[in-house]
């Protein structure tokens, strides 16, 4: 007996346990921004929370009245992705008619079975519909290789948990129809801010429109590096400050509640932020010489943070600051995220024009002078042989020697050239690229240089943006070092941790004086300070004749989080004892 009852009360806390954990879950699905284009984590999520090997979503498609499937967690995408259910005579068609729950022990054997290409192998399946305003607009489903594989609680707890995905596809469609509306209502704002034509301009129109819109005090705006979404410095700001030079400062410090606000990708209002745990005690800005921090020092009553932007690619972080005591209701929370979609389209429009420079130019390998010849060259060099070749065999001869070593340096110009397209970083990843790249020079230049690798094995994980800007100055240092420091042996180093990722090129070559090198186009002092100016980079050129060289760059990056994986912290509302 005393055995039995073990076994009832683990199973009971395990249940309740499971149920806490749909419950958090549901909050964080149901608070989820643009939920339509995170279908894959989401269904990610629910499988690695609740231990299910396959979790599908599908999604009514009214006009085709087919159903798509947008998710198959345990499957590879190129196995799902754009497959479609012809909803009527199907399995799903009473769960979307009837909006309520079905499951079969062995589909196989259910009247409307036709297999489904791809997943021939379902035994077993439950599904419920997901609901927005009473209407069933998709699927949540799970399946398994075994028969009678789900229970009944897993129906209450997949219902939720579909309940909770409509909550947020309605929240997601009514704060398109808010922004909208808030494009009418501003019609003429956005105007004047569509027409600008950089973002320093465009953030004062911003600004204008938030103090008359919205009566904010204070707007900041902090533009997000691509790939890292780390805080470039200085923010845009606007507004009556009281000390807008604590603004420039030249770094964040780690425990800023920026990080955090980023770090968990949701708007978050403060309606007294005076005695917010997050705002106040973490601190949303702190200066070296420990001045006030920002809400006592600008003596902010009410906050808005708003990330501008989607999720997993943030191009901004949005403030308004309030003096006064201010609630947000939920309509006026959507109005606000409404107004962020706006921003967000104005960044993008302008970061189309900025990406253009992360790739450091159009003509990688700029600054090599010795380098820098012409087929015009190659022609005059033949022309000499040919006229000495009767009367002066040796003039002749030197004049052919020349136009080969032209040839040379064209060919390898050339080859150069391709490396500096990067056409293969997407493909074959950093490291196998980057080996292939400085393998390729240093073998041209000088095949007895050496080279050593230290290589993350978590570099080809990093998104494009950050891979693009590492092999560029890996490269560029590379050549560098081989064409003009004749270095024998060169050391490639990247390592990868959670908020920075780091680089270091080190070479015996001969040496140069950074403070007298002529610096040039696309050069690895102008990467170094673009690198800097988009990713909040850190970098240095350390040498000296007859010393070698050696780079160095630290690009700060947000720690990576999985979407939903932690639960959402609750903005802080004193009517609502710090929940609103």
């Amino acid at each position: 007996m005393a055995t039995s009852n073990y076994y009832l009360a683990r199973r009971f806390l395990l249940t309740e346990f499971r149920t806490q954990l749909v419950r958090q879950v549901a909050n964080q699905l149901s608070n989820t921004p643009e939920i339509e284009s995170t279908f894959p984590k989401i269904a990610s999520l629910i499988a690695e929370r609740l231990r299910y090997d396959h979790v599908h979503i599908w999604i009514l498609e009214p006009e085709a009245q087919v159903l798509e499937l947008h998710a198959a967690h345990g499957t590879a995408p190129g196995n799902w992705e754009r497959l479609t259910l012809p909803l009527e005579t199907g399995l799903f068609e009473a769960v979307l008619k009837l909006r309520s729950s079905e499951s079969w022990n062995n589909v196989q054997e259910a009247e409307y079975y036709s297999p489904l290409a791809g997943f021939e192998w379902i035994v077993s399946s439950l599904a419920v519909p997901i609901v927005v305003r009473n209407q069933a607009v998709g699927i949540l489903s799970i399946v398994s290789r075994r028969r009678a594989e789900f229970w009944e609680i897993d129906i209450d707890h997949l219902t939720v948990l579909a309940d909770s995905v409509g909550i947020a596809l309605a929240r997601s469609a009514h704060v398109r129809q808010e922004a909208e509306r808030l494009r009418d209502m501003l019609a003429e704002g956005i105007r004047r801010i569509s027409e600008c034509s950089e973002i320093g301009e465009m953030f004062i129109a911003l600004a204008e429109q938030a103090r008359i819109q919205f009566d904010a005090d204070l707007v900041v705006l902090y533009q997000l590096a691509p790939g890292t979404s780390y805080p470039l410095l200085p923010p845009f700001y606007g507004g009556d400050f009281r000390q807008p030079e604590a603004m420039d400062v030249p770094g964040l410090p780690d425990d800023s509640a920026l990080f955090d606000l980023l770090e968990q990708g949701q708007p978050y209002y403060s309606s007294d932020a005076t005695r917010d745990p997050l705002l106040a005690e973490d601190g949303l800005l702190e200066e070296a010489d420990g001045r006030q921090r920002f809400v006592s020092r600008e003596g902010v009553q009410a906050t808005v943070f708003l990330p501008v932007g989607e999720p997993g690619e943030f191009v901004g972080a949005l403030f308004l600051h309030f003096r006064e005591a201010r609630e947000f209701s939920p309509q006026s929370q959507l109005t606000l995220e409404a107004f962020a979609t706006v921003v967000a389209e104005q960044i993008n429009r302008e970061r189309r024009n900025w990406q253009r420079y992360v790739a450091f130019g159009g003509q990688l390998f700029g600054v090599h002078g010795s380098l820098m010849v012409s087929a015009d060259s190659l022609r005059r060099f033949i022309a000499a042989a040919q006229n000495f070749l009767d009367v002066d065999p040796k003039r002749s001869a030197a004049a052919l020697d020349q136009a080969a070593a032209v040839a040379s340096k064209l060919e390898f110009m050339a080859m150069l050239h391709r490396l500096g397209n990067r056409d293969g970083i997407g493909h074959t990843g950093l490291r196998d690229e980057l080996r292939r790249a400085v393998t390729k020079i240093t073998h041209y230049v000088n095949p007895g240089c050496r080279l050593h690798f230290n290589l993350s094995p978590d570099i080809d994980e990093l998104p494009l943006e950050l891979v693009d800007v590492l092999y560029c100055l890996a490269v560029e240092a590379v050549a560098n070092a081989a064409v003009h420091g004749g270095a024998q042996r060169i050391g490639i180093r990247i390592e990868v941790a959670p908020r920075l990722v780091e680089l270091e090129v080190v070479d015996n070559g001969s040496g140069f004086a950074p403070d007298i090198v002529r610096p040039g186009p696309d050069g690895i002092f102008e990467g170094i300070e673009l690198a800097e100016l988009q990713f909040g980079a850190t970098g240095r050129v350390t040498s000296q004749p007859g010393a070698g060289s050696e780079i160095h760059v630290q690009i700060p990056r947000l720690e990576e989080q999985v979407l939903l994986q932690s639960q959402p912290k609750l903005a802080y509302t004193e009517a609502s004892n710090g929940n609103s």
